[in-house]
């Protein structure tokens, strides 16, 4: 499960312009350069989605392929990890009182877990996907999704070498 979206930059008069691609076309936002419309979009990505996992909203899926020309930007990992945890947690199939059960935890350990600043150790997060029959792993890629697409500005969540960290099934 990846966490990162499409976007396009632009120029503009004054600097450069960035948007988000379907679905995250409400992702609008500038720079003075390309590098810093990247950071800003980062920002703004960032914030869009704490603000769904705030208010418990569901969190649109990042497409397969965007179109050509189109850069990848990632949120920063006090979105993308809670994000990545709901999946893992949904994708089983599992209410949040029956992991925490699981887990021996209260329900508001997972509940915090899944909320935007989130920081659980990585012993927790491996507890939590052995209790969900998964594994991490680093995945490295220098393109970040599928098709011709460049990853610009992209901030892994593992800060080595171009790696994300991926949630995979066991087996």
């Amino acid at each position: 499960m990846k966490i990162a979206y499409p976007v396009r930059v632009w120029p503009e008069d004054s600097g450069f312009a960035i948007q988000g691609l379907a679905p995250m076309d409400n992702v609008i936002t500038y720079g003075d350069t390309p590098e810093a419309a990247v950071q800003n979009g980062v920002e703004a990505l960032t914030g869009i989605l704490e603000t769904l996992l705030d208010n418990r909203l569901p969190i649109p899926d990042p497409p397969e392929e965007a179109e050509p020309g189109a850069i990848w930007i990632e949120p920063e990992p006090s979105a993308a990890i809670p994000i990545l945890l709901r999946r893992a947690r949904e994708t089983a199939g599992l209410p949040q009182m029956e992991m925490a059960s699981r887990l021996h935890v209260s329900c508001q350990a997972v509940q915090k877990w899944e909320r935007p600043g989130a920081n659980p150790t990585l012993a927790t997060i491996q507890r939590v996907l052995r209790a969900l029959g998964r594994r991490w792993n680093s995945i490295w890629s220098e393109s970040g999704q599928s098709g011709s697409s460049t990853a610009i500005g992209a901030r892994p969540l593992v800060a080595r070498g171009g790696s994300i960290l991926e949630f995979v099934n066991m087996g």
